[in-house]
Parts: structure tokens; C-alpha cells; sequence
């Protein structure tokens, strides 16, 4: 069965080329046929930094992302590092980049706590407007922190409808049951796998239905073993026995419907990447 992970990166670390190597090293080694990858280095605050020191912008990261999906056009595709807090819009050079490369690009991430800034600050509604013009989901960090809170994105779920958001981490170092319950708040809000354990992902899919739970995984933050980590194990081998629907809805279908990938089109090598249906 091919597996898609909906939560990659790429980063400077050692260097870009190098990690690069490693996550397709690492997605050959446990088997992920392809993997939505964001570049970190767009983070305005790393780790929560005081001050930013990041002098890079949107465009150049995505410039990143891109040509990495076109030199592997059937394993990787690009998602949208914002940087809200430094670019209060998204710039008209941003945009015609993202509508002439619209093939290789699938969804947006915002990561509140790398740029201190919640998901319901006024700075993330241009960029939340044009996430809903382009017709791109976007995934949202979510964890126990001033910035990350999963309840904060439900309410964002709300306001826009018509965009899908996806909760990464389903509240990272939270209360992951109190976390599904804010996922029943908005039918347009999903959830990733990404250092959830399998038996919340489990009760996940119980309480909100087989549709709304993508595996990803954070790959390769940990390095070339990112995914020998003993939970996400637990899902390359199904270990608590979801039905064979439900564990093909979280591992790949989910992924294709939501982000509009164009598997199971006989496409060629070459041919692979097309604009998807908006």
C-alpha cells in the first residue's frame, strides 16, 4: 500500500542539500511513497527565539520547496512556509510564483509558536483570504503553548469554512482527547498523526469519522530514523487492527482527496506533477 506523509521539512541542517538526502533516504528506508514537505527555515522566532533572525522570506523558501519537488516530482510536494509576523501579505511576486507553479504546490503551513503569533491574529488574514482563493489547505502546528493552542484553530476553522485546516501534532504535549473533541467543532478541520500515538489516532477516527485523520510525521526532524521511532511503528504495522478502510483513509486516501493529489492517474515520471482540480 503507499503511505503519504502529510508533515515533512526541509531545512539548512547540516546543510539544505544534505537534508534533502536524508528525508528521501529516510522515505525509501520505511517505505513512504511520497512526502508534503515545508522548509523550516522560514521560521521568523526558531525555538522561540526573542528576536527574529531569519532574513529569508516566503518566496525564497518555497523557491526551495519547489525545486526540490521538481527534481523528485513523484515523492515530493511543496507546502507554503508563511511569515506572517516580517510579511503582512502575501506579496504579488509570491502569488504569480504560487499560480505558475500551482502543480508542484499543495498546501500552506503556519507554525504559531516558530512565529509567535496565533492563529487568529488579524496578520494571518490576508494570508488565510489567499489560502482560500488559491484553494489550499493549510497545516497548522498545534500544541500546549500560548501561541499553538488547537482551540485557537477551531475557532479560525470557523470563521473561514470554506478552508480546511489541518491540526498538526493534534495538541502537542496537550490533552490529546480533549484536543479530538475541538476537532468536532468544525466539519473543515482535520488532524495529523505527527508524534500522536496510534491509540489516539484510534480515537480520532472513532469519534470524527474515517475521513478526517492524515498520517504525517515530522520527517526527518530526528534524523534518518525519524521514522524507526518505535510509535510511528505502530502504524507502518497497523498495530491495533483499524479496518482496512479506515487504515487506508489515514495512511493515503485522506491525503489524495484533501490535498488533491493526482495518484492512481497512470500518470508517468514525467507527466506526474499536473495541475490538480481547484
Amino acid at each position: 500500500m503507499s503511505i503519504i506523509d502529510a508533515h515533512a521539512h526541509i531545512y539548512s541542517s547540516p546543510t539544505l542539500g544534505e537534508c534533502e538526502k536524508t528525508l528521501l533516504r529516510s522515505m525509501k528506508k520505511y517505505g513512504i511513497s511520497f512526502s508534503l514537505a515545508s522548509d523550516c527555515d522560514g521560521a521568523e522566532f526558531p525555538s522561540g527565539a526573542s528576536e527574529k533572525v531569519k532574513k529569508t522570506t516566503t518566496l525564497n523558501c518555497l523557491k526551495r520547496t519547489v525545486n526540490f519537488a521538481k527534481a523528485n516530482p513523484t515523492k515530493i510536494g511543496a507546502a507554503v512556509w508563511i511569515r506572517p509576523v516580517r510579511e503582512k501579505e502575501p506579496s504579488p511576486e509570491l502569488r504569480a510564483y504560487v499560480k505558475e507553479n500551482r502543480r508542484w504546490i499543495y498546501a500552506l503551513k503556519f507554525h504559531p509558536f516558530a512565529e509567535r503569533t496565533p492563529i487568529l491574529s488579524p496578520l494571518l488574514t490576508p494570508w488565510l483570504h489567499w489560502a482560500e482563493d488559491e484553494g489550499l489547505p493549510i497545516l497548522v502546528h498545534t500544541a500546549a503553548d500560548e501561541f499553538s493552542d488547537i482551540e485557537f484553530l477551531a475557532e479560525a476553522a470557523k470563521l473561514h469554512p470554506s478552508l480546511s485546516f489541518i491540526a498538526a501534532h493534534l495538541q502537542l504535549l496537550g490533552d490529546r482527547e480533549k484536543a479530538i473533541k475541538t476537532l468536532q467543532k468544525a466539519p473543515n478541520l482535520y488532524g495529523d498523526t505527527a508524534w500522536v500515538p496510534m491509540e489516539i489516532a484510534a480515537k480520532a477516527i472513532s469519534a470524527l469519522g474515517e475521513e478526517r485523520l492524515l498520517f504525517g510525521t515530522d520527517n526527518p526532524i530526528d534524523g534518518l530514523d525519524t521514522l524507526g521511532n518505535p510509535l510511528y511503528k505502530d502504524y507502518f504495522e497497523n498495530a491495533l487492527g483499524l479496518s482496512e478502510d479506515a487504515y487506508r483513509k489515514m495512511m493515503f486516501q485522506n491525503a489524495v482527496k484533501l490535498f488533491g493529489l493526482p495518484f492512481g492517474n497512470g500518470l508517468s515520471e514525467v507527466e506526474w506533477p499536473r495541475i490538480k482540480p481547484f
